[in-house]
């Protein structure tokens, strides 16, 4: 049985839900640099429509993130113009943050990256 615990300096009850979740995604790299893509992009449970914050939450529990290591994955040697990327999800009570790259094979950690950069 997992106990949801409220958020710190929140409600226990944000938008109908029981907690939040607040998902951030940070790219760097690339061969290019494009004004404005690598800007951080935040979701947060509080303000996204309940199917949106319940796929977002889904994706996260796919991955088992709180139990993933800081680094998933490493490039390949001699590899050139890859992007890398810091995901970092808090709950209020937990926050952690993993890095990957282009390189990572996860499925479930490469899925809400993508979900993250839609």
């Amino acid at each position: 049985m997992k106990i949801l615990l409220p958020p710190v300096g929140g409600s226990a009850v944000n938008n109908g839900r029981k907690y939040f979740m607040r998902v951030t995604l940070k790219r760097d790299g690339g061969d290019f640099p494009v004004p404005g893509l690598n800007h951080p992009v935040t979701l947060d449970t509080d303000t996204l429509p309940a199917d949106k914050a319940s796929k977002l939450e889904g994706l996260v529990a796919a991955t088992h993130f709180f139990a993933l290591p800081a680094v998933v994955g490493t490039p390949k040697v001699g590899a050139v113009g890859y992007f890398t990327y810091q995901i970092t999800v808090d709950e209020g009570h937990q926050c952690h943050t993993v890095e990957l790259s282009d390189f990572t094979e996860e499925p479930a950690l490469v899925a809400l990256r993508d979900y993250l950069q839609e």
